[in-house]
């Protein structure tokens, strides 16, 4: 007769095997697939080769003339930024150089005007400054409130618990007799 021990041992040795034996054609199918796709892309790049080896030459010469226009047109517009680049700068120098010239004879008004907006332009820096300082200053003065109430919480519950372990212990020690 055989006892449960054996016929455990026989079903756990099955199951192992039969999971090895999985495991091992399941990785020959693998390597079997791969080598398939490795034929099948040699297979196809051998076909490409042969079809453009009988195509006429007047593709190759087109194909050729198509990657130099390309070229071209990469060149052009590379070409064309710069130029937009140059032409950009030159009208920046123009316009400050008619300015330059406009102000050798501004009248008094243009002067004062310019003069106006330059306070203006100084005022709004200075206010915008000072919001910042004041809202750097507001943030600091919210942490520190923040942290000083949360050590006064937390000594309040270091008080609490001592007041209460002190009351625990005293009412549940035994007066000691002098005796």
């Amino acid at each position: 007769m055989i006892t449960n021990e054996i016929k455990m041992t026989l079903i756990v040795g099955g199951l192992i095997t039969a999971g090895v034996a999985y495991c091992i054609t399941e990785n020959k199918r693998s390597e079997a697939r791969k080598l398939e796709a490795q034929t099948e892309t040699k297979r196809l790049e051998l076909y490409k080769a042969e079809q453009e080896a009988k195509l006429p030459p007047e593709y190759w010469s087109a194909k050729e003339a198509k990657a130099n226009a390309d070229l071209e047109l990469e060149k052009a517009k590379i070409e064309s930024a710069e130029h937009l680049e140059f032409d950009k700068r030159n009208r920046e120098d123009a316009e400050k150089a008619a300015i330059r010239e406009f102000e050798k004879d501004a009248p008094e008004s243009y002067w004062e005007h310019k003069k106006i907006q330059e306070t203006e332009k100084t005022k709004r820096e200075q206010l915008r400054m000072d919001n910042e300082r004041t809202e750097k200053l507001a943030k600091a003065e919210r942490d520190i409130a923040k942290r000083n109430a949360e050590a006064l919480e937390t000594g309040a519950r270091a008080l609490e618990r001592a007041v209460t372990n002190r009351t625990y212990w005293k009412s549940h020690t035994t007066p000691q007799l002098p005796f």
